[in-house]
């Protein structure tokens, strides 16, 4: 499949025009499929044509002060809800009428200041546009409700003017499934796809490591069954014309395929750039999937731990940076705290990471259906601004058995950012607020005082870094694990008496909750710090324990576990981050003797055969008292598939 943009571009901006490409479209898409290609044509939904500035000022998006936005330094951004959306419209009807597989739209931007929008507003909702919002008041309220029609409007029309011409082709956009709920756009299109594998952006070193991987989780997690797609640039961002280092390019398709998702792989520099090493490591690692594609088709994730994500919280959720008092009073319509819930998804899903702990991406629309049926651990990182309805869901999983770990200010704010007089799950975590905060920085300790528990068993250390900032809670019916210091003045002052609790433990029906009531997340986001991995991982491995067990692998070594639908095989897939200290990855270093243990219940029938399908060799299989164990000697670059095929 092709994703064809070289055709029919102009510089970096790609729309069909017939009169420019009509003819040789035409005869491409008779050679392409005389080979046995599909193209799926690419147009682009968030800029103004170069070729066409002298449409700007009617179609241009602006800002309120009415300068345009522009993306990319250069490029205007168009409005949805302008004239320009017409002319797309009509160049889609007259590229649809030809023999294409599919169109993939790259957009659009939403709402913006511009006198179109202000019509808009007034037309769908009967009241003038807000000038001047502030955040939390209901016209802000009203401004994002109208941002995301407008994208969700422009959307549908896209994909009902294609399937009205031609209804086999298939339809999908850029999607942000992190930053905006990803259900209302379901219906318009036939899979999903997102920029995983766009970076860095920036210095290398700070980003981050799994971006990859978690966002191939995201979408499958919102997909519904629909196939799913990350968009990965062969460029290192922000250099066009400068590829990602080869092991960058392959820990790019290792991750995504290891969660389940396709990998549309795009230059935005000259084609001759394939030669060099990144492009040729991006041709072998294509070459290696086509080869085994089956073993990819028609899989599902065996991961039994869920992140919960939560979008409500995303787009409400404000992050503060007092250190005393902070949090409105019950029923104001303003989500504020000291957490960061993006720092935090990402910290949490780090500690899973490293400690090879198998997970999915659960979003809070499916959690709100009861969509956790197959998972034995919930972790809710900064879960801020959730449900009735997923508050209820959450409390029948941890009643019914399953382990929930939470963090900082979960539940304590509705789905619109409202807050609650107390934790909408006080009564799951043992505990209830205290309303006040204590600030960290950089210097103070939480103390273990049950080192019993099994999530405190790990711990080395009587004393471990606090996370930034902790919220004072009141345990109810929990178990304190730990405790924090008072706040030092200074970080050689004598040490302060214990103070609030840091780490929580309760019981709840059938079932348990580890709550943390501090920015643990975004902590470790940061520091990495090794107690609060422990902590989660400990709780989880005694309580919820995951599928697999890897022995002898470095935190470097991401292992997630699928299965063919039909039940004939199961495949573990090594991911080795492994990079000699530098980003970027040029190439992994190698891993020796992995020793991976599955557990007997999570193969569907008797293990007949095991392959390492990178390195093509047989592998040994045993039977032992804690499961099917499978040792690979040798991992000698970033990607390893185990292959196990089982017997009826």
């Amino acid at each position: 499949v092709e994703q064809l943009l070289h055709l029919i571009g102009d510089g970096y901006y790609g729309l069909f025009q017939e009169e420019r490409h009509g003819e040789v479209l035409a005869r491409y898409l008779d050679k392409a499929h005389r080979l046995g290609m599909r193209i799926i044509v690419y147009v682009n939904t968030h800029l103004i044509p170069p070729f066409m500035a002298e449409k700007d000022p009617e179609w241009a998006a602006r800002h309120p002060d009415g300068s345009y936005r522009t993306a990319y330094d250069t490029y205007r951004l168009a409005c949805p809800n302008s004239p320009w959306a017409d002319w797309v419209m009509a160049e889609l009807e007259k590229l649809a009428r030809y023999e294409i597989d599919g169109v993939f739209s790259d957009g659009p931007s939403g709402a913006c200041a511009c006198d179109h929008c202000a019509r808009a507003f007034e037309a769908w909702y009967g009241s003038p546009m807000p000038r001047g919002a502030q955040p939390g008041s209901p016209e802000a309220e009203a401004l994002r409700r109208f941002d995301l029609e407008t994208r969700v409007r422009f959307c549908r029309r896209f994909y009902e003017t294609l399937k009205a011409i031609r209804p086999q082709a298939i339809c999908y956009q850029n999607l942000d499934v992190l930053s905006l709920p990803s259900e209302p756009f379901l219906p318009y299109n036939d899979l999903l796809g997102s920029e995983g594998g766009f970076m860095f952006y920036g210095p290398p070193r700070r980003g981050y490591l799994w971006k990859t991987s978690l966002r191939a989780k995201v979408l499958e997690g919102c997909a519904q069954g629909r196939p799913t797609v990350i968009f990965a640039a062969g460029d290192q961002k922000p250099w066009s014309c400068y590829l990602h280092a080869p092991g960058e390019t392959r820990l790019m398709f290792a991750a995504s395929v290891a969660n389940g998702a396709s990998v549309w792989y795009g230059l935005h520099c000259p084609i001759e750039n394939m030669n060099r090493p990144g492009g040729q490591a991006a041709g072998a690692m294509n070459q290696f999937l086509a080869q085994h594609e089956a073993i990819y088709d028609d899989t599902d994730s065996l991961a039994n731990v869920a992140l919960l994500h939560s979008a409500s919280t995303r787009i409400h959720y404000q992050t503060a940076r007092e250190a005393s008092d902070f949090y409105e009073a019950a029923g104001t319509a303003l989500a504020r705290g000291v957490g960061d819930v993006a720092a935090s998804f990402e910290g949490f899903a780090a500690m899973l990471y490293h400690s090879q702990i198998p997970f999915d991406v659960l979003p809070e629309e499916v959690c709100a259906r009861g969509g956790w049926d197959r998972y034995r651990c919930l972790v809710a990182p900064t879960g801020a601004c959730l449900s009735d309805a997923v508050i209820a869901s959450l409390r029948d999983f941890v009643r019914g058995g399953g382990l929930l770990i939470a963090s900082l200010d979960t539940s304590l704010f509705d789905e619109q950012g409202r807050r609650r007089e107390d934790f909408g799950l006080a009564d799951v975590f043992g505990a209830c607020i205290e309303e006040r905060i204590d600030h960290f920085r950089d210097f103070n300790y939480f103390e273990v005082i049950d080192s019993s528990h099994p999530a405190m068993r790990e711990l080395a250390v009587r004393l471990a870094p606090a996370p930034a900032f902790g919220l004072r809670v009141r345990p109810t019916t929990a178990r304190v694990l730990a405790r924090y210091h008072a706040p030092l003045a200074g970080r050689y002052e004598p040490m302060t008496p214990l103070a609030g609790p840091a780490v929580l433990w309760n019981e709840f029906g059938q079932g348990h909750c580890l709550y943390l009531p501090g920015t643990f997340g975004e902590f470790y986001r940061e520091y990495t710090t090794l107690e609060f991995r422990q902590i989660v991982a400990g709780a989880i491995r005694a309580f919820a324990p995951p599928s697999i067990q890897i022995m002898g692998a470095p935190p470097s070594l991401e292992v997630t576990l699928r299965r063919k639908r039909d039940g004939s095989m199961t495949m573990v897939h090594l991911v080795n981050y492994t990079g000699g200290m530098t980003r970027p990855i040029q190439q992994a270093l190698p891993l020796r003797d992995l020793r991976i243990i599955l557990r007997e219940d999570v193969l569907a029938g008797r293990p007949q055969r095991a392959r390492a399908l990178v390195a093509g060799e047989e592998l040994s299989i045993t039977s032992t008292e804690e499961g099917t164990l499978v040792t690979l000697t040798d991992l000698s670059s970033e990607y390893e598939v185990l292959v196990i095929e089982e017997g009826r």
